[in-house]
């Protein structure tokens, strides 16, 4: 080859083998990935955040929002394939935020695996430090009679600027939270933790006027194994003890009279 031959260099059988599977690849995943729109993964993040809003780009927008936060979460795997973006749903929570995750096959407002996702292209998870698998997500269709609430099995959490827990567990009762609905109203019940039993032992109803669950602060367990259940009263933040276990009331402390001022030389005193 003559030395200034700009001609590029011929590649080796091994080199060439390497990216023919390169492109492959990339073949491959642009076929597996048909429910995501062309090109959100060279989406910058305000063209993302822009795309939020679009009922047809939303999912793509957050999915392309995710990768860009470098997270590494329980709905979206490395590999990408239409069976997995099935699986996701991406619900407005208010006027700043979304939420996305796994769809609730049970429940149409409902997101297992949860993430925040901010208006300015932020992902959050709202409750860091615990499992994704356990967690979550309602999001309420109308927030001023019911909140959106994240579940977790010993908590309940409303999910408004902060996440503020309003239901709490003790350990070791046995049982957890789960949300139901009744004529289409929802509530929280409290359910046995394992066994195949499903039924309801308390139910927590929201008071949109109070802004309060009210439900039972304890109770007995069926047999077996029996025992009783009791919520951390100083947690449960949003719970007005109705029914079963009524807690024992505040000790009465005696209060000291106030010291009164008794002049030195009062003249009008008796000598």
């Amino acid at each position: 080859m003559k030395k200034n031959d700009k001609r590029p260099a011929l590649l080796g059988p091994d080199d060439a083998l390497a990216r023919m599977r390169r492109g492959m690849d990339q073949l491959a995943d642009l076929l597996a990935l048909t429910l995501l729109t062309p090109g959100w993964s060279l989406w910058s993040r305000e063209a993302a955040v822009a795309r939020l809003a679009e009922q047809g780009n939303a999912l793509s927008a957050a999915v392309r929002l995710v990768r860009l936060s470098g997270r590494s979460v329980l709905c979206l795997p490395e590999e990408l394939t239409d069976a997995t973006v099935r699986r996701l749903r991406i619900l407005r929570l208010d006027e700043r935020r979304w939420a996305f995750g796994l769809a609730d096959v049970h429940d149409a407002r409902g997101i297992r695996g949860p993430l925040l996702i901010a208006e300015d292209g932020s992902v959050t998870c709202p409750a860091d430090g615990v499992e994704e698998e356990v967690l979550a997500l309602y999001v309420s269709a109308d927030a001023d009679t019911f909140p959106h609430v994240l579940l977790q099995p010993d908590r309940v959490s409303l999910i408004d600027e902060e996440v503020e827990p309003a239901l709490v567990l003790k350990e070791g009762s046995g049982v957890c939270f789960a949300l139901r609905q009744e004529r289409g109203i929802p509530y929280v019940a409290l359910v046995r933790a394992a066994g195949p039993d499903p039924g309801e032992l308390a139910r927590f109803v929201w008071s949109p006027a109070a802004l309060e669950f009210r439900g039972p602060a304890g109770g007995p367990l069926p047999d077996p194994p029996g025992g009783r259940y009791a919520l951390d009263l100083s947690a449960s933040g949003r719970l007005v003890p109705i029914g079963g276990d009524i807690p024992p009331p505040e000790p009465i402390r005696p209060r000291r009279p106030p010291p009164r001022d008794v002049p030195v030389d009062d003249e009008s005193s008796p000598a």
